[in-house]
């Protein structure tokens, strides 16, 4: 494919985010330009959770897939081209790697700083708010519980039809989560999981964009559903052979761990992030 063509440009928003996949079709074309020995230019586009703040763990080897095919953390703090400068450089591809650089961010801002209008990149990410909430709650993806897809919400509307939705949302403002309030919501999804079918379940509402801490939101959103449900299950392989899709998502398998408990999982997250906080640093172009 690749004969034919001098140079690839790649051109397209990304969220910031482990699990969305724009990035890896962005890594796949500059491992296959590097190979073919073709030029690559990102014309970059902003982060818009900011470029300072990491959360989560770093996926690990064995773990890869088309939602998690590089060691990032899942909020990475990082832009799309920064991304492909930081691969092109530790996998030794030493593609001709051009990146345009953005005018006017700087790595503290939010979108809400730019004063744009927010544009889906993606169906499933309608408004800045759900890109934030994204990179903690996607995890709920690889559970039997809904993550709000089919509803004009997706990843802010949690629930399920055995899910008691003030107890939930109880429990929830309870633990004093920084930079978020949890309302109990009742919803039928009209595609997805429980399509057609009442769930009960919470709506997660952001207070504050800078405090909130998604990942530790969603980590503990799932951990406590997953202590007060029988009915909670993790999700078979998408595919045979192959890994259940929590395990892709989180890039471990510690969330199947019955001996890993939600304080020994966020704390485990948190030195990850920190390492990767400083790894990251040296690839900065803004």
């Amino acid at each position: 494919m690749l004969d034919q063509v001098d140079i690839i440009v790649y051109d397209i928003q990304d969220v910031g985010v482990r699990y969305y996949t724009f990035i890896y079709t962005m890594l796949y074309a500059l491992e296959d330009c590097a190979k073919a020995g073709k030029e690559f230019v990102v014309l970059d586009r902003i982060n818009p959770l900011d470029g300072l703040t990491v959360e989560g763990n770093i996926l690990k080897e064995g773990y890869q897939s088309f939602v998690g095919n590089y060691p990032l953390c899942m909020r990475y703090g990082l832009t799309a081209g920064e991304v492909a400068s930081m691969a092109n450089s530790q996998m030794n591809w030493n593609c001709t790697l051009h990146v345009v650089h953005c005018e006017g961010w700087e790595r503290n801002m939010q979108f809400p700083d730019l004063g744009r209008f927010w544009v889906q990149p993606s169906l499933g990410i309608p408004r800045f708010e759900t890109a934030l909430l994204y990179s903690g709650t996607c995890l709920i993806e690889g559970t039997n519980v809904s993550e709000g897809r089919g509803t004009s919400c997706p990843f802010e509307i949690i629930g399920a039809p055995f899910i008691d939705a003030g107890r939930l949302a109880d429990e929830m403002n309870g633990k004093k989560l920084p930079g978020v309030f949890f309302r109990p919501v009742y919803f039928k999804p009209a595609a997805s999981k429980f399509q057609g079918e009442l769930c009960r379940g919470v709506q997660v509402h952001i207070t504050d964009t800078r405090a909130v801490r998604a990942v530790d939101t969603g980590v503990t959103l799932l951990y406590t559903i997953k202590q007060n449900h029988e009915e909670f299950a993790f999700l078979p392989p998408v595919k045979e052979n192959s890994r259940p899709f929590i395990d892709l998502l989180c890039g471990d398998s510690l969330f199947r761990d019955d001996s890993a408990d939600l304080a020994g999982v966020l704390e485990q997250f948190r030195e990850e992030s920190r390492e990767f906080a400083k790894l990251k640093q040296q690839y900065h172009l803004y």
